[in-house]
């Protein structure tokens, strides 16, 4: 954990114990980085830190001190601006945690790789292998295998996606995709809007490459508030849209058609472009594929997908369809990366040309939504003031916990417990994030600990109430 969220997590520790109260005066800057035996610049991000959280404020030629707050009303969201994000090494840290294999995995957004439907694609996979011979050479150059983009393409066409096999780049996972679009379009500086809560590998992403974010509310079910959106795109430069409208990643919602059909009236005048990430756009529990943004407004959406969350992580094949800007990604993907495993495009294309994966994706869709009624009756135990947003797809969902519980805080003693998951904070800089966890439930069907963990889970927040 970075130094200045460890020191910001000791103050949050005396205001959450009574130490500090309300109204109370911090020390001044360069008193704490003395006492802390810190430089003055960590001072200030522990302080800047538990101001945007909301826990204390500055006055003006006073000083910083204890904002009082009721433990019964949940912090305001800040007023939108943008800044940039500052998540440090905090996401990677909690991955790390939850890969631990003796950790209840609740944490982090890996999928089941354990279902019976896979089998006939190993058998795909090995056969390859020993099938696979390079006729000049062994790097599979942008935009990918032929035969890989012609089946996502056909694919797409059965949702009223009209594109050719050459509108496609194949990619290492969704998140280069990010990467090589929002390096096209952006410079350093610039802003991007997202939904908030936000994928925090996004945040990550436009910290490293020095954007900055402006994070516009999103609810369950609609998605993204247009009302909101509106008046920042009135305000700021804005100079792209990231979002994730089917099976969100924390909340689990699909945006409805009409607020899909809105967003994109709204956005039309100032011809923002749109990333529209669609990883679990295939895992609604109705089978249902959702209406894609790329299908209303084709030249401006750069439609971003993977197999990642719907067949094994481990393949690292993205794609995406980037219309206009397709040559200066193609270009920017080459003298970056090079290529992508050109043996796992070669079995995906063969396996994808059968029913194999229709037939997986059925199984998987059926577990999930299973796994998520059985998550559900498991916590009904929660304490007052908790709200567990139900997804309509995919295998996380979102934990609204009362305000006086911090996010932060209750991942640290699960961590301690053996039980991982993935606290709110991490999912954007609006203070009342803080109050809210996601949950994995993917493993659900096949994992006893998790079942075994919700009564701990549920004392560990109601320590964190008291």
């Amino acid at each position: 954990m970075p130094r200045y969220l460890a020191l910001a997590q000791q103050l949050l520790q005396q205001i959450n114990q009574g130490q500090l109260r309300p109204g109370q005066p911090l020390p001044s800057l360069r008193q704490f980085a003395e006492q802390q035996q810190a430089s003055k610049n960590t001072a200030i991000a522990v302080y800047q830190w538990l101001e945007q959280q909301g826990w204390i404020e500055a006055r003006p030629r006073q000083g910083y001190f204890v904002r009082a707050r009721s433990r019964l009303q949940q912090p305001q969201p800040a007023p939108l601006s943008p800044q940039l994000p500052s998540l440090g090494e905090l996401g990677l840290q909690i991955v790390r945690t939850a890969m631990q294999p003796h950790w209840v995995p609740l944490g982090s957004a890996h999928p089941c790789c354990h279902f019976d439907s896979l089998d006939s694609w190993q058998r795909q996979l090995a056969r390859s292998a020993r099938q696979h011979k390079p006729a000049h050479s062994h790097y599979q150059v942008p935009p990918g295998h032929p035969g890989l983009r012609e089946q996502i393409r056909l694919r797409l066409h059965k949702r009223g996606i009209w594109l050719d096999a050459d509108d496609i780049l194949l990619t290492n996972g969704c998140q280069e995709a990010f990467t090589l679009a929002l390096q096209t379009l952006t410079r350093p500086g610039d802003i991007v809007a997202v939904e908030s809560p936000c994928f925090y590998g996004v945040l990550q992403l436009l910290e490293v490459l020095q954007l900055q974010v402006l994070e516009i509310p999103a609810r369950s079910p609609d998605g993204i508030d247009l009302a909101a959106l509106a008046s920042a795109l009135k305000q700021w430069p804005v100079k792209a849209l990231l979002l994730h409208p089917s099976y969100n990643n924390p909340q689990g919602y699909a945006m409805p058609d009409s607020h899909r059909h809105a967003l994109i009236s709204l956005t039309e005048p100032y011809r923002l472009p749109i990333i529209e990430d669609e990883v679990t756009a295939e895992l609604g529990y109705q089978g249902q594929m959702p209406l894609a943004l790329k299908s209303l407004a084709p030249e401006r959406v750069l439609l971003c997908s993977s197999f990642s969350k719907t067949l094994d992580p481990d393949l690292r094949l993205g794609w995406i369809a980037a219309g206009p800007w397709h040559d200066a990604l193609l270009h920017r993907k080459f003298v970056s990366s090079m290529a992508s495993p050109g043996l796992q495009q070669q079995a995906l294309a063969a396996w994808l040309q059968g029913r194999g994966y229709d037939r997986h994706l059925r199984q998987v869709r059926q577990q999930y939504g299973d796994n998520w009624h059985q998550l559900a009756q498991a916590l009904q135990g929660l304490p007052q003031g908790c709200q567990l947003n139900a997804p309509a797809g995919g295998y996380l969902c979102w934990l609204q916990l009362p305000p006086s519980v911090d996010s932060l805080q209750l991942w640290q003693r699960a961590d301690q417990a053996g039980i991982s998951l993935t606290p709110g904070a991490l999912f954007g800089q609006q203070p009342q994030l803080r109050h809210s966890v996601r949950l994995n439930f993917a493993h659900w069907h096949r994992d006893i600990r998790l079942r075994k963990a919700m009564p701990k889970l549920i004392e560990l927040i109601e320590q964190c109430q008291h």
